[in-house]
């Protein structure tokens, strides 16, 4: 009897078997909130790696031309005729004189592996790069001919190919004989002028719009930022409007008003 008065006295404790529809909602609210704040950051921090990894990159690419330049008498890779239309010739195919400022990987081969298609030689945010090196290097290369250099996305200068004359107003910009290499020796601004840009930066390429990146092919080109190495071997991020203006409609680093005896940075 005394047993049954003592368990009498107890509580019934309440146990709740299931979220009510209320708690339910709200909680897929707060998830959902929380998932919307996470996408951006996540995607922020994708967007940083790929851009550290396109900077060792284009250092790595930098590094090869400069391991020319001590084999060239410190000339810059200059491979094509004195020819403004035609100078150029691409596996059988004329180009114009200053397509040699992608295609430098052309006569750099030997000191970047010796490769058709070396990695470090394009953005690891271009299309390029997920469909020859995350998926079939082998068959993505078989749609050239083996002969064939591919281009890189990190540009020389145009003025490393042409006389500083040739960037100066006033000249004769027919003249054959101002497109030629140029030896490092003749910058007299090394820490200021390009050497190396990436033209199209495709490692800020938008989810929902991945083909608008900033490009100086664009007319007029796109202010930027551009990742540039400066002759001295210095990497920097640059804007457009943050630069010297190029010779007339040029862009900034790739057509340095007076050439390589020209500032790209404003000073």
């Amino acid at each position: 009897m005394q047993q049954w008065k003592s368990m009498k006295s107890r509580p019934f404790l309440s146990i709740k078997s299931a979220f009510t529809l209320i708690e339910l909602l709200v909680s897929i609210a707060i998830l959902a909130i929380l998932i919307a704040l996470l996408i951006p950051a996540l995607s922020l921090a994708r967007q940083g790696a790929i851009a550290s990894t396109c900077y060792q990159h284009q250092r790595s690419c930098y590094q090869a031309v400069l391991l020319y330049l001590n084999d060239s008498d410190g000339m810059y890779p200059m491979f094509a005729k004195r020819d403004l239309r035609n100078g150029l010739d691409l596996d059988g195919f004329p180009s114009p004189y200053f397509y040699q400022t992608m295609h430098w990987p052309k006569v750099v081969r030997p000191y970047m592996n010796d490769q058709q298609l070396e990695e470090t030689q394009i953005c690891p945010g271009s299309d390029e790069y997920k469909e020859a090196f995350r998926g079939d290097l082998e068959a993505y290369l078989k749609q050239y001919s083996p002969t064939y250099t591919l281009p890189s996305d990190y540009w020389l200068s145009w003025t490393l190919f042409s006389d500083p004359k040739y960037w100066q107003p006033g000249t004769d910009r027919k003249n054959p004989a101002l497109l030629r290499g140029v030896r490092q020796a003749e910058v007299l601004f090394p820490s200021d002028k390009g050497a190396m840009v990436e033209a199209r930066v495709y490692h800020l390429s938008r989810v929902d719009e991945p083909n608008l990146v900033p490009s100086l092919e664009h007319n007029p080109p796109d202010n930027g930022p551009y990742p540039t190495i400066f002759v001295d071997g210095h990497l920097q991020i640059y804007r457009l409007s943050e630069m010297q203006p190029g010779y007339k409609k040029s862009p900034p680093i790739l057509g340095t008003l007076n050439g390589v005896r020209g500032r790209d940075v404003a000073k």
